[in-house]
Parts: C-alpha cells; sequence; structure tokens
C-alpha cells in the first residue's frame, strides 16, 4: 500500500452500511502505510473528534500528501485542534478542502496560525 498515491472514499445514502466516527477512526491508522499518498478524499463519513486524532497520527507519515478533503463530516473546532498538529507535518499540502463541517471562526483561527 506505500505506492498508493490516491484514495477516494465516502458514504452513500441509501447504503446498506453504516460507518460513524468510530469505526473510520478504527480504519484510519492502515493509512499511515500510505506513505506515497498526494490525493486524499474522505467525504460525508461522519468523521468527528476520534477520526481526527487518528488522521493527525496519521498525517507525519504522509509526506507526499498535497491534497486532502474531508469534506461534509463532523469536523468542529475540537477537531481542528487535533488535525492542525499533524498537518503541520505535511509540507507538500497545496489543497485543505473542508466545506461542510462545523467549523467557526476560532477554529479558522487555529488553522490559519
Amino acid at each position: 500500500m506505500n505506492s498508493l498515491e490516491k484514495l477516494y472514499f465516502s458514504y452513500a445514502d441509501g447504503s446498506d452500511y453504516y460507518l460513524d466516527d468510530g469505526i473510520m477512526a478504527r480504519g484510519i491508522p492502515s493509512l499511515a502505510a500510505c506513505t506515497a499518498m498526494r490525493d486524499l478524499d474522505l467525504w460525508c463519513l461522519d468523521l468527528g473528534i476520534n477520526s481526527c486524532a487518528a488522521l493527525s497520527a496519521v498525517f507525519p507519515r504522509m509526506t507526499s500528501l498535497q491534497r486532502l478533503s474531508l469534506e461534509g463530516n463532523l469536523i468542529d473546532d475540537n477537531c481542528v485542534e487535533d488535525l492542525v498538529g499533524g498537518l503541520a507535518e505535511c509540507e507538500q499540502l497545496r489543497q485543505l478542502d473542508l466545506n461542510d463541517n462545523m467549523i467557526s471562526d476560532d477554529g479558522l483561527a487555529l488553522m490559519i496560525e
């Protein structure tokens, strides 16, 4: 999996499967093996505080990450606090999409710092 460069993963309404923050948080650590990851989309998966903490832990290994979309999740200011630590290690990151989350001006300020 270390040569995987792109991953698009989203939840489709009407599916027989249900994903939530806890389920996703348990699976996210496996992304640490994807050291060549350049493009990661995790859309509408109900990612919250547990998933963001797990992502923050794997981001330092994703040194090639250029684009990240976490659109349509449950990310709030507390999640942003977890994310910024790991994202700071992603020196190649050029695009970050956090549309349709619950981030306030305070969370935005944390991202900018």
